[in-house]
């Protein structure tokens, strides 16, 4: 569900602690008192509003007084993968401030730091708290003269938070290309091949080569290239 990339956030000057290898043992102490970071409750009648993040967001542009045009621009100012990232974060972020009565452009650091709380609890790693912090800024927030995710109090949460849960590498697997290749080399002449066997000799080729994805290979077209044979 939280699927969250690391975000160009600049990097925090904390090391990583001697028992961050421990992830999320509930013997930690440290995080124990993260978790245990108090959070004001309302009041349990209280009906939390099922909204849509980047629409709440587009309508307080509006009754800020920020024009269609200027709202849309401001909108689109997000590339498609980065709003992606975000759209859940703002969600949570709205609904967390409609839950707490908090204006979500002029929270006090107190808030922002409840909010980063609540989404530690949650269990999920650095890379997805700090996407977390990277939506609040990119909303314009400032507190105490400084942008939502630059705050003295917020660095020092995300340098603990990567102390206990520090972002794991993306790849923890490899395998032995060697094999492949030797297969390769055995599906030989060409000239004898099939069109699958070829196709899917050449579409391996590319994959080792160039480490290319799946969607970078789908794209790949042989249009305007007439070779004999085929």
């Amino acid at each position: 569900m939280d699927g969250c990339a690391t975000m160009d956030i600049p990097g925090l000057d904390g090391n990583v602690s001697e028992n961050a290898h421990q992830g999320t043992s509930p013997h930690n102490e440290e995080e124990e008192r993260i978790k245990a970071v108090p959070v004001i409750r309302r009041a349990s009648h209280h009906e939390i509003h099922k909204v849509d993040g980047l629409s709440t967001v587009r309508e307080r542009m509006r009754e800020r007084g920020i024009f269609e045009a200027g709202t849309e621009l401001i909108m689109a100012s997000w590339k498609p993968g980065r709003e992606k990232q975000y759209r859940l974060h703002l969600k949570r972020w709205t609904q967390f401030c409609s839950q707490w009565e908090v204006d979500p452009f002029t929270p006090t650091v107190e808030q922002i730091i409840n909010f980063l709380s609540e989404t530690f609890r949650r269990g999920v790693g650095y890379e997805c708290i700090n996407t977390a912090r990277a939506a609040l800024s990119s909303l314009g927030i400032v507190v105490d003269g400084r942008r939502a995710g630059d705050h003295p109090l917020v660095v020092r949460l995300l340098k603990r938070v990567f102390n206990l849960r520090p972002a794991k590498p993306r790849y923890i697997e490899t395998w032995d290309v060697k094999p492949v290749l030797e297969k390769l080399r055995g599906m030989s002449p060409l000239h004898s091949l099939s069109l699958k066997d070829l196709t899917l000799k050449s579409v391996m080729l590319l994959a080792l080569m160039q480490a290319a994805r799946v969607q970078t290979l789908q794209l790949v077209t042989f249009k305007g290239y007439h070779r004999q044979g085929f």
